[in-house]
């Protein structure tokens, strides 16, 4: 579920990591190499002319939406990060980046009542054989973090940059609107509490991919995959797709891309996997890698070391309902 045997970084120290390779590993620093691409990439990210004589949280002279001036202080933004506000200009928000320029967007499910934007409300519940497995009402964002959202939290210094290697997103032209990729659990839980939210538990993942009380297989269903999301068993694939390329395999709240593009983090813990951790943490989903399509079950269950990164891994954030 975290890449094929070799695309993965199994990380010595968490500073130092091999790098994402299809075959063979290489060290790498993951440190920003070329400040120019991460400019572009807060750039494309910030496409509203910005009102005021300056732009917080985009580089140079980079384009943003203003909001009031009479707001102050650090805002949480679910599409992106902290609202960082300056004496000196008004407030701004940075749009959403969903999807690229060709991707067909299709209207939303679900509902988001108490719940921040970028976010859908998942109702709770109980599942499991023997219904003991209880979900409190909770809000996931619909699209699994993107690189153009990630690096805004690089570029504040409230996130490290993440590993480069092949397949992996970071440094990459073109790719603001694929998920973050090759992240370790700290840098995606850092991204999470960066924006005021956290990583989701493992049932509140797997109940929000089933459909809630539905139990479906997948979250589009109980249809088996084929062309509702990124995988390999449609088509042969090499890297991430944009997020929610594939709206027919959204969950019953609106959710993309739960099964395939990138498998998640989640915030529970799992046994160890080798004498470089004492423990692991649960991984779901299944990535663009993926042809066999029971590995893309929305019950299938992979665990993962803290301080590994894979080209297939990434991350959502959830948050608790306001009210």
């Amino acid at each position: 579920m975290g890449g094929r045997p070799g695309r993965g970084v199994a990380a010595e120290e968490e500073i130092t990591m091999s790098a994402c390779k299809g075959s063979g590993r290489r060290k790498t620093s993951g440190a920003v190499g070329d400040q120019s691409w991460l400019t572009t990439v807060l750039l494309v990210s910030c496409p509203v002319m910005l009102v005021g004589p300056s732009c917080a949280g985009c580089p140079g002279d980079a384009r943003q939406e203003a909001v009031p001036s009479s707001v102050s202080g650090t805002q949480n933004n679910f599409d992106g990060g902290p609202i960082i506000t300056t004496p000196a200009a008004p407030t701004v928000s940075i749009p959403s980046v969903e999807t690229d320029a060709s991707t067909t967007v299709a209207p939303l499910r679900g509902t988001t009542e108490g719940c921040p934007a970028g976010m859908a409300r998942i109702e709770g519940g109980t599942f499991g054989q023997r219904k003991n497995r209880k979900v409190k009402p909770f809000c996931m964002q619909r699209t699994e973090v993107t690189l153009a959202r990630y690096a805004e939290c690089v570029a504040a210094g409230g996130c490290e940059a993440p590993a480069q290697g092949e397949a992996c997103n970071w440094g990459v032209a073109g790719r603001e609107s694929h998920p973050i990729n090759c992240v370790t659990y700290k840098q995606a839980s850092t991204y999470c509490n960066w924006i005021g939210a956290r990583l989701p538990g493992e049932d509140e993942w797997e109940w929000a991919a089933r459909g809630r009380s539905a139990a479906t297989k997948y979250p589009w269903g109980d249809v088996p995959p084929s062309k509702q999301l990124c995988w390999s068993g449609a088509e042969p694939r090499t890297s991430t797709c944009p997020v929610r390329s594939f709206p027919e395999g959204d969950s019953l709240d609106g959710i993309s891309d739960l099964s395939g593009n990138v498998s998640e983090w989640t915030s529970t813990r799992g046994p160890a996997r080798s004498e470089r951790s004492p423990f692991s943490y649960v991984v779901r989903g299944g990535d663009w890698s993926i042809d066999t399509p029971d590995l893309l079950r929305a019950d299938v269950t992979d665990f993962s070391e803290p301080a590994s990164a894979f080209d297939g891994r990434g991350f959502r954030c959830v948050a608790d309902v306001n009210g």
